[in-house]
C-alpha cells in the first residue's frame, strides 16, 4: 500500500511553481481588481466576512491573532508560492475568517469575488486539486508547528524556529538571521523579553552567533540546535 499511494503522490505530483492565477480564465480575472497595500496594512480582519479572496502578486503577508494583553501570535505567512488569503474559509465554508491578515511589505493583491472563484473552482478539477494542496499542505505545517511546541518552554521554542529557519533557506554554509526579536516573538507567541533571554543563552552555548546587529547560524550550529530539539 505504501508504494502504491507514494506511485500515485508521483503521478499527480503538484507543480508548486505553477499558480493558482495562471489556471484561471480572462472572464474570470476580468472580474478581479488589483489593489496595493500599504507595510503594516490590514488586509482582512478576523471574524470579517470572507468576501474576497485575495492573491498575492507581489510582497509578503502574515496572519496573526491579538490578544487582550497586547501581544500577537503569527499564524501563518504568505507570499506569490502559496496560494491566497481566505481559501481555507471558503473551502470549509466558514463565515468570518480566523485570523487578521496583515502585509508586512508593499503588497500588491488580486482581489476576486469569493463566490465568483468558488463556483468556478467546484468545476475545474485541476484547480480543486492544487486549492486543497495548498490549503492541506499549510495545515499539515502550522498542525506540527504546533502539536511540537505546546508542551515546550521559551527556550525550546526559540531553538526549534532557529532550526527550521536555517532549513527553510537551504543549508547555507552560514546564515544571516533576518527576523528580529519581535518577528521571532509574533511566530512563537512569546514575549519579547523571553525571546531575548533565550537568544542571550544560546550565544552562551555557542549554537548561535551574531554578526553585527544580525544573529548568524552556521552549519555546526543547525546540526547541534537539530540535535538539542530532537533529544
Amino acid at each position: 500500500m505504501k508504494k502504491e499511494l507514494l506511485s500515485l503522490w508521483k503521478k499527480h505530483a503538484i507543480d508548486e511553481r505553477r499558480g493558482v492565477i495562471e489556471l484561471l480564465p480572462e472572464a474570470l480575472l476580468a472580474q478581479a481588481s488589483e489593489i496595493v497595500f500599504g507595510e503594516g496594512a490590514e488586509i482582512v480582519s478576523a471574524g470579517a466576512f470572507p468576501e474576497y479572496i485575495y492573491f498575492v502578486l507581489s510582497g509578503t503577508v502574515e496572519g496573526v491573532k491579538y490578544f487582550e494583553n497586547g501581544e500577537r501570535y503569527q499564524f501563518f505567512s504568505l507570499d506569490t508560492r502559496n496560494g491566497g488569503i481566505g481559501l481555507m474559509e471558503l473551502f470549509a465554508r466558514q463565515s468570518a475568517f480566523v485570523a487578521s491578515v496583515v502585509a508586512t511589505s508593499e503588497v500588491r493583491a488580486l482581489a476576486l469575488p469569493s463566490a465568483v472563484y468558488y463556483e468556478y473552482a467546484l468545476k475545474s478539477p485541476e484547480l480543486l486539486k492544487l486549492n486543497l494542496y495548498y490549503v492541506a499542505r499549510d495545515l499539515y505545517k502550522s498542525s506540527a508547528r504546533d502539536g511540537m511546541l505546546f508542551f515546550k518552554d521559551g527556550m525550546e521554542r526559540v531553538k526549534y524556529f532557529l532550526a527550521d529557519y536555517y532549513s527553510s533557506a537551504g543549508g547555507k554554509k552560514e546564515l544571516a538571521v533576518e527576523a528580529d526579536y519581535e518577528k521571532i516573538a509574533v511566530t512563537l507567541g512569546l514575549s519579547v523579553r523571553t525571546v531575548g533571554r533565550s537568544i542571550r543563552r544560546l550565544r552562551e552555548e555557542g549554537l548561535v552567533g551574531k554578526r553585527g546587529r544580525r544573529l548568524t547560524i552556521s552549519a555546526e550550529q543547525y546540526k547541534k540546535l537539530k540535535d538539542a530539539i530532537e533529544r
